[in-house]
Protein backbone atom coordinates (compact mmCIF):
# COMPACT_ATOMS: atom_id res chain seq x y z
CA UNK A 1 0.00 0.00 0.00
CA UNK A 2 1.64 3.31 -1.17
CA UNK A 3 0.71 6.52 0.66
CA UNK A 4 1.42 9.93 -1.08
CA UNK A 5 3.46 11.64 1.25
CA UNK A 6 4.12 15.06 -1.10
CA UNK A 7 3.64 18.26 0.49
CA UNK A 8 1.17 21.26 -0.97
CA UNK A 9 2.25 23.03 -3.75
CA UNK A 10 2.92 27.20 -2.94
CA UNK A 11 -0.32 28.24 -4.30
CA UNK A 12 -2.57 25.26 -2.39
CA UNK A 13 -1.06 26.29 0.88
CA UNK A 14 -1.88 29.89 -0.09
CA UNK A 15 -5.39 29.28 -0.50
CA UNK A 16 -5.82 27.18 2.54
CA UNK A 17 -3.73 30.35 4.45
CA UNK A 18 -6.54 32.92 2.64
CA UNK A 19 -9.21 30.66 3.56
CA UNK A 20 -8.21 30.28 7.29
CA UNK A 21 -7.84 34.02 7.23
CA UNK A 22 -11.58 34.14 6.16
CA UNK A 23 -12.84 32.07 8.11
CA UNK A 24 -11.37 33.84 11.28
CA UNK A 25 -12.71 37.08 9.58
CA UNK A 26 -16.12 35.90 9.13
CA UNK A 27 -15.99 34.30 12.76
CA UNK A 28 -14.94 37.53 13.83
CA UNK A 29 -17.75 39.85 12.30
CA UNK A 30 -20.31 36.78 13.53
CA UNK A 31 -19.37 37.76 17.20
CA UNK A 32 -19.88 40.86 16.88
CA UNK A 33 -23.32 40.50 15.08
CA UNK A 34 -24.31 37.78 18.04
CA UNK A 35 -23.39 41.06 20.29
CA UNK A 36 -25.94 43.53 18.82
CA UNK A 37 -28.73 40.98 18.40
CA UNK A 38 -28.47 39.98 21.99
CA UNK A 39 -28.22 43.25 23.33
CA UNK A 40 -24.55 42.57 25.05
CA UNK A 41 -23.94 45.29 22.47
CA UNK A 42 -25.94 48.60 22.35
CA UNK A 43 -28.06 47.37 25.40
CA UNK A 44 -31.51 49.52 26.12
CA UNK A 45 -30.28 50.50 29.44
CA UNK A 46 -26.85 51.25 28.75
CA UNK A 47 -25.52 52.27 25.68
CA UNK A 48 -22.27 49.81 26.35
CA UNK A 49 -21.46 47.36 29.21
CA UNK A 50 -18.35 46.16 29.88
CA UNK A 51 -19.24 43.05 28.28
CA UNK A 52 -19.97 44.46 25.18
CA UNK A 53 -16.76 46.72 25.16
CA UNK A 54 -14.55 43.56 25.76
CA UNK A 55 -16.18 41.55 22.91
CA UNK A 56 -16.00 44.21 20.78
CA UNK A 57 -12.14 44.91 21.24
CA UNK A 58 -11.56 41.12 20.80
CA UNK A 59 -13.74 40.78 17.82
CA UNK A 60 -12.04 44.04 16.17
CA UNK A 61 -8.55 42.89 16.87
CA UNK A 62 -8.83 39.19 16.03
CA UNK A 63 -10.51 40.69 12.57
CA UNK A 64 -7.70 43.54 12.03
CA UNK A 65 -4.89 40.94 12.68
CA UNK A 66 -6.50 38.21 10.49
CA UNK A 67 -7.18 40.86 7.79
CA UNK A 68 -3.89 41.90 7.87
CA UNK A 69 -2.41 38.77 7.45
CA UNK A 70 -4.55 38.05 4.32
CA UNK A 71 -3.16 41.82 3.00
CA UNK A 72 0.37 40.61 3.61
CA UNK A 73 -0.07 36.91 2.12
CA UNK A 74 -1.97 39.03 -1.10
CA UNK A 75 0.82 41.33 -1.37
CA UNK A 76 3.55 38.67 -1.32
CA UNK A 77 1.53 36.19 -3.94
CA UNK A 78 0.80 39.65 -6.24
CA UNK A 79 -2.44 39.23 -5.75
CA UNK A 80 -2.72 42.75 -4.74
CA UNK A 81 -0.12 45.10 -6.03
CA UNK A 82 1.92 47.73 -3.79
CA UNK A 83 2.06 51.30 -4.91
CA UNK A 84 5.60 52.48 -5.63
CA UNK A 85 6.44 55.23 -2.50
CA UNK A 86 6.49 58.25 -4.19
CA UNK A 87 8.49 60.59 -2.30
CA UNK A 88 8.53 63.48 -4.81
CA UNK A 89 11.73 63.67 -5.99
CA UNK A 90 13.08 63.22 -9.33
CA UNK A 91 15.66 60.96 -10.53
CA UNK A 92 18.93 63.19 -11.73
CA UNK A 93 18.89 64.30 -14.91
CA UNK A 94 21.79 63.16 -17.45
CA UNK A 95 24.04 66.75 -18.32
CA UNK A 96 25.42 69.13 -16.32
CA UNK A 97 24.41 69.42 -12.98
CA UNK A 98 23.20 73.11 -11.74
CA UNK A 99 25.48 74.56 -9.41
Amino acid sequence: METNTQAMNQKQESLVHLGICMLMILLSLGGLAYGVASGLILARDAIFTIDGILLTLVCLTLAGTFAALMLNLAVREGWVRRKKSGSGEKPPSEGNPSA
